[in-house]
């Protein structure tokens, strides 16, 4: 089976913000800018029973809910923007015994036995050739 595609900025940045909020430490990051805006509202609203947020709350809960997020964005983006083979159209090639990457400035070959795992997500599959590192291929295509 041959497949011809190209991967959208867009779709690039959905993908891997996406990832990066489904593994548990980023849960576990977002569980605790969810206490601390629950602590500051609580506070000024007269509900709390904890007492007045001091700088290290608002920092934490800023640094949580508008840092990370946009210095995640920005990095994913960069690192799109730098990478001709991401912006690149690209054909692979599937037959039963490896799989064929050819795009502008490169040509790939992997058998199914270097294959680490593979991973269908609503939009994508993701043919990891180790835990970090995945061949991505939209659904669309």
């Amino acid at each position: 089976m041959k497949v011809t595609t190209r991967i959208r900025l867009k779709e690039y940045v959905k993908l891997l913000v996406a990832r990066a909020y489904h593994k548990p430490v980023m849960r576990l990051i977002v569980g605790v800018g969810v206490a601390m805006a629950a602590w500051i509202i609580g506070y000024h609203l007269g509900i709390s029973f904890l007492p007045k947020p001091q700088y290290f709350q608002y920092t934490t809960l800023v640094l949580i809910a508008v840092v990370q997020p946009v210095a995640l964005v920005l990095l994913t983006r960069k690192t799109y923007k730098s990478s001709g083979h991401l912006q690149a159209e690209v054909e692979m090639e599937f037959t039963p015994e490896q799989i064929r990457l050819r795009g502008d400035s490169y040509f790939m070959e992997m058998t199914w036995a270097n294959v680490f795992k593979v991973v269908e997500l609503p939009h994508w599959f993701m043919v990891h050739h180790n835990s970090l590192t995945a061949i991505l291929i939209p659904k669309r295509s």
